[in-house]
């Protein structure tokens, strides 16, 4: 008689998004995506251990001050065109000057 175990973790919900193995805990699933978007890096990430929570993130050579609100928008613009296949999707949180 076989006993139930937990599930198996969720696949990512975007076929863009590659595993990325985290050297000091190999058990953890990290998917994660990057393109190149106005003059800087546009990453999404998706922890399998968290599956409800994609993060995007705008990574820039370098950063002084408060981006400009033409920035923000063409950022968001970025990662709504990237995750349109998942319908509307709920902001939980959002900080353009870390």
């Amino acid at each position: 008689m076989l006993t139930a175990g937990p599930p198996p973790p969720p696949e990512p919900p975007l076929p863009a998004l590659l595993n990325e193995p985290v050297v000091t805990d190999p058990r953890k699933r990290i998917f994660a995506h990057e393109a190149e978007a106005g003059g800087g890096v546009v990453r999404l990430v998706w922890d399998a251990d968290d599956p409800q929570y994609l993060e995007a993130e705008l990574r820039l050579p370098s950063y002084t001050g408060r981006l400009p609100a033409d920035r923000v928008r063409a950022f968001w613009q970025e990662v709504k065109q990237r995750t349109s296949s998942l319908g509307p999707l709920a902001i939980d949180g959002a900080d353009p000057s870390p």
